[in-house]
């Protein structure tokens, strides 16, 4: 498993509390699809050259 195989403590807190605690603070495979759609339909005229997403919680 994931979590298991990350020898930090606090990265491995990190990534455990994100897959076990708050699920509204992940992103889901949609949002994901959600972006790349809206790159693909740009017009012809319109260059998406970069594309970050993340979610807008994040911890400290």
């Amino acid at each position: 498993m994931l979590p298991n195989s990350i020898g930090h403590d606090k990265i491995r807190g990190i990534v455990k509390s994100n897959m076990y605690g708050n699920d509204s603070a992940m992103l889901k495979p949609e949002d994901i699809a959600n972006g790349i759609m809206y790159a693909l339909s740009q017009p012809e005229h319109v260059d998406v050259g970069e594309l970050l997403i993340w979610p807008t919680r994040q911890e400290n």
